[in-house]
């Protein structure tokens, strides 16, 4: 194989192949680098849940009954799980109800990363809301009510991208779990998801 030659700004010549050698091994121990101090969470594992609550936050004062549930945020790379209770990752939480849903306007916004998900934000002073509706396939049918509560340390652990990420992966596999013939005894929210 002939080797193309280039005159380099400093007047001499350089071997291509050499160049371009050095300067993909500095890309690869950049990725490698950037994938390595990268701490950006990639999966939720429930910690607390399919506990039957009254009362959903970001709607005033209100006696709605919900099923509720709480995630911490991890690395699947990281060291293996703690026992139940003793994470000190980041957490957030999940409200399922099936009362129609009323936002009460002016504190409510279409979330930026919608995407047919038909989802509203609050910003509160120390967390995110996200309210949507999920469409219910078994014997009630209707939809139901999802509101998700990100505190500010969920949110910096997760970033726009990863938090988008987060809502599809959770909603497309909850789906799952409001089948046609799950009786309302039986709907819990998913123990592990990867997104």
């Amino acid at each position: 194989m002939k080797k193309r030659q280039y005159r380099s700004a400093g007047g001499g010549y350089k071997c291509f192949k050499e160049k371009a050698g050095a300067l993909l091994c500095l890309l690869l121990a950049c990725a490698a680098a950037q994938r390595g101090g990268a701490q950006t969470p990639d999966r939720a594992v429930l910690i607390r849940g399919n506990e039957r609550v009254t009362g959903i936050p970001g709607l005033g004062e209100n006696a709605f009954a919900a099923l509720y549930g709480e995630y911490a945020l991890e690395r699947e790379a990281a060291a293996p799980r703690a026992e139940a209770g003793q994470h000190d990752a980041a957490r957030f939480s999940v409200w399922l109800f099936s009362v129609p849903l009323v936002l009460p306007g002016g504190d409510w916004k279409p979330w930026p990363e919608d995407r047919g998900l038909r989802a509203s934000q609050k910003s509160e002073a120390d967390a995110l809301l996200l309210a949507m509706l999920v469409e219910d396939p078994g014997p009630r049918g209707g939809f139901r009510g999802l509101l998700f509560r990100f505190p500010q340390e969920a949110q910096g652990a997760l970033g726009t991208g990863s938090l988008s990420r987060l809502i599809r992966a959770w909603v497309h596999r909850f789906r799952y779990f409001l089948a046609p013939g799950v009786g309302e005894n039986q709907i819990s929210f998913p123990g592990v998801l990867k997104f």
